[in-house]
């Protein structure tokens, strides 16, 4: 079924059916003005509609005016307005509702009360105080700031690109005063009604005064031009130049010392892995008075075959014959050699140390070095005395 309803606050007519007021308990919100209100309230009557069996009133003779549509007064029309079923919690409406009673109330209260009347004990200020205060404080208020056009180039000129502060400041007006006057003596509290405020936009007063100028306390202490784009040449920067230059020479020599020292205690090591770099270390150290020894890398030699047999005609003359090994990829130092002369029982009899120049030939002991991957023949005859060995044993060291 379609009912009509008015809204309280504009008077605005709308049509609802069963539906609409089912949805809210009856709650529905104004499509003109938002005002939120229970439809079923504010029903109204519906005229009846005309019966058929009535008599037709007799038609009238026409007018000249009677073509003119009937004027009607707004609040007999029904506006097309829709109306909106609302979308907020009942319990908030009945809230709000209540807030708003209270306000009301609160409204009344406050307006029913009178300022209390001005005491007499202090005595009242005479127009001519009320005059030179009013004089001063003009004064305070419109004075001017302090152009800044004439500082020195050398000034500091805070941040160049920041934007200028304006210091205009208004000429006081006949209107302001007197609207000031009116402010003082007019102290009744304005209530303004939040709901309305909140839903539409706030609109900025024409009468609104001027912001007041921003004037900084104090200068910050900035840079100028002149100091932060020229270039500074101080007795300071030219001591942190040369020692700059002082300590990174400082640093290559030291370096250099040290690869130095570092190649004079590997250049035996250094000549072994790098033959091609031997030459240069052996003229290096002729100029430092010192040599390039040969490796002595004892795990590199090994004998090949060995015999050490007694000479038919001389039974106390022992002969060695050996072959010798050296497996290094480079050329190492010749080693000495030590014989010992065992018996049945595998006890030692007689030890024998011999030299490079004792075991070798004069051909390869002139070389002065053990080539790499080469042999050498040992060949040497020795007197025994009485003794009479039954095994021996070879052994390869350096000193």
């Amino acid at each position: 079924m379609t009912y009509t309803t008015q809204c309280p606050d504009c008077q605005t007519r709308f049509k609802v059916n069963d539906a609409q007021l089912a949805v809210a308990g009856g709650l529905v919100r104004c499509g003109r003005c938002s005002h939120v209100f229970n439809a079923t309230l504010h029903l109204v009557e519906q005229p009846e509609p005309p019966r058929l069996d009535e008599e037709a009133p007799a038609p009238q003779p026409e007018t000249p005016h009677a073509h003119l549509p009937e004027h009607r007064t707004p609040a007999e029309e029904l506006d097309d307005f829709e109306l909106e079923v609302p979308d907020f919690d009942p319990e908030a409406a009945r809230a709000e509702a209540e807030a708003e009673r209270l306000a009301a109330e609160r409204t009344d209260e406050m307006a029913e009360e009178k300022l209390p009347p001005p005491s007499d004990d202090s005595a009242a200020p005479t127009p001519e105080d009320i005059d030179a205060f009013q004089r001063a404080l003009s004064d305070a208020l419109h004075t001017p700031a302090v152009p800044h056009h004439d500082r020195s180039p050398d000034a500091p000129i805070g941040d160049p690109f920041a934007e200028p502060v304006s210091t205009f400041v208004p000429p006081p007006s006949h209107e302001a005063d007197t609207r000031s006057e009116e402010d003082d003596e007019d102290e009744t509290p304005a209530i303004f009604d939040t709901r309305r405020t909140a839903a539409k936009p706030a609109a900025m007063s024409e009468n609104e005064p001027f912001a007041e100028p921003f004037t900084p306390a104090r200068d910050e202490p900035a840079l100028s031009f002149a100091t932060a784009m020229d270039p500074v040449d101080t007795p300071t920067t030219g001591r942190a130049w040369w020692k700059t230059t002082l300590l990174v020479a400082a640093s290559v020599v030291g370096l250099t010392l040290l690869a130095g020292q570092l190649v004079y205690l590997n250049r035996t090591r250094i000549g072994a892995e790098v033959p091609e770099l031997r030459p240069a270390l052996e003229t290096a150290c002729k100029a430092f008075g010192c040599t390039v020894a040969l490796p002595t890398d004892l795990q590199y030699i090994r004998t090949e075959w060995s015999d050490c047999p007694q000479l038919p005609d001389h039974p106390n003359v022992l002969q060695l014959q050996a072959k010798v090994r050296n497996r290094a990829p480079y050329p190492q130092a010749w080693p000495m050699m030590e014989l010992t002369l065992k018996d049945g029982d595998d006890q030692v009899l007689v030890r024998k140390v011999f030299t490079p120049k004792e075991y070798l030939k004069a051909d390869d002991f002139k070389l002065g070095r053990f080539n790499a991957n080469t042999e050498a023949r040992v060949d040497i005859l020795f007197d025994a005395g009485p003794i009479r060995p039954r095994g021996y044993s070879i052994y390869w060291f350096y000193p």
